[in-house]
């Protein structure tokens, strides 16, 4: 079983060897760790005490090591990780043995930890003898990622990628198709790339947000222009840098693709793939993509982020009621659940959401968005565990003209925006 783990870019695996027993001892009862991992599966991690000061030429030689070995095994399984990790404590389990680490108690700056699943941790200090070791303790894992590594790059010559396999395939959206998914992109909390705003906004809008009532501090000023509601393009000024993205559109109305710019230059591209079952952006930089699960009424049902090594990293799964309305969220973070965020509406036609609650897994905090609209006037108040963290009271009308002012926890001002039609 494999616990959560936060990675410097890439994946994991580790062994510890000349250890003291401050660095590796039984864990305390209850005591809790950055990351877990029990045999079968082995791993080789390697770490830095940042409290330990170190030549950067170690550093250096470290790091590099760590990203040579990597490059051996290539993308992690359940069952082997290899990489780089900030990760501090770790517990390592073999049947009813756990073995507690702690990095912050290593007495130099790098280290290796490897885990063959059999035996206690080990902790390597030398860099010259990472590798030996990895071949030593985790030579038929070696060998199997080697065979596995010539077998991806033999698929390679045949897709340069697995973006470019979707895209290659042939499929034309109809009409029906276009109508029903902008449809439930238009009435539900539809993800930002598409475009979509919450507020049936149409022509130019410009927008100035002041960090003072007096409106004299500016914090950036935006144009964007609309159709509907669906966001043709926008351009952004903070303090002389100006950005912003243009949407192209196919026939039937869909976005095709959005080119974002810095400074007036091509910044990077987002292209999108419409197929039966689904929409994909890629990221025209890279090779990562989103891909947008579609239930069989064109909903949304499911997001799924893949990185440029074709592994996904992070999902979000949708949940709607009987009008269409989204009422669940569910975060998903390297396999594991993250939170989950609650929509309520106050009656059968509202469109809006009344209140938004969020809960991580691990129920450490509840955060809640509440939104009332009284005579014109909206106010929208975000709250953690019960004390208000914010407050928006918006006069905003549905011309998409207006004032909206933002206080902060104690009732101070700390933004105002204007927005008026161009």
């Amino acid at each position: 079983m494999i616990k959560k783990l936060i990675l410097v870019p890439l994946a994991i695996v580790l062994i510890c060897i000349s250890c003291s027993q401050k660095i590796i001892r039984n864990p305390k009862n209850g005591e809790k760790s950055d990351f877990g991992i029990t045999s079968p599966s082995k791993s080789a991690f390697f770490v830095e005490n940042e409290n330990i000061k170190a030549e950067e030429e170690l550093v250096k030689k470290h790091t590099e090591k760590a990203n040579q070995i990597y490059g051996l095994f290539g993308s992690a399984t359940d069952l082997m990780l290899v990489g780089r990790t900030n990760a501090k404590t770790f517990k390592f389990t073999k049947g009813k043995k756990t073995w507690f680490l702690d990095v912050n108690q290593m007495n130099k700056r790098t280290a290796m930890i490897l885990f063959d699943g059999s035996e206690k941790p080990i902790v390597e200090y030398d860099v010259e003898n990472y590798l030996p070791l990895i071949k030593r303790h985790l030579s038929d894992n070696l060998e199997r990622a080697q065979q596995v590594n010539k077998t991806i790059k033999n698929q390679e010559k045949i897709a340069r990628s697995a973006v470019d396999s979707i895209w290659s395939i042939v499929y034309k959206p109809d009409q029906k198709y276009a109508e029903k998914l902008l449809m439930n992109l238009k009435r539900n909390l539809s993800p930002a790339v598409f475009g979509l705003s919450a507020i049936n906004c149409d022509g130019i809008i410009e927008t100035q947000v002041f960090t003072d009532l007096a409106e004299k501090k500016l914090s950036y000023s935006s144009s964007v222009t609309y159709k509907n509601g669906q966001i043709i393009s926008s351009d952004y000024d903070r303090n002389g840098e100006k950005s912003g993205q243009k949407y192209h559109f196919n026939a039937l109305g869909l976005v095709d693709s959005i080119v974002y710019h810095l400074n007036h230059k091509k910044d990077y591209e987002t292209q999108f793939k419409y197929l039966p079952d689904r929409v994909v952006t890629r990221f025209i930089n890279s090779q990562s993509r989103d891909e947008y699960l579609l239930n069989d009424k064109f909903q949304i049902s499911k997001k799924v982020s893949i990185d440029e090594r074709n592994n996904p990293t992070s999902e979000q799964h949708f949940f709607y009621d009987d009008l269409g309305r989204l009422i669940r969220e569910e975060y998903f973070s390297s396999g594991e659940a993250s939170s989950t965020n609650f929509y309520e509406y106050k009656n059968k036609v509202e469109t809006r959401f009344s209140k938004m609650k969020v809960v991580p897994a691990n129920e450490s905090y509840i955060s809640e968005n509440t939104n009332t609209l009284v005579d014109g006037k909206e106010t929208f108040i975000n709250t953690m565990n019960g004390k208000v963290q914010s407050k928006t009271v918006s006069y905003i009308n549905k011309n998409c003209e207006g004032k909206a002012l933002i206080y902060d926890g104690n009732n101070a001002i700390t933004g105002v925006t204007i927005q008026h039609k161009k």
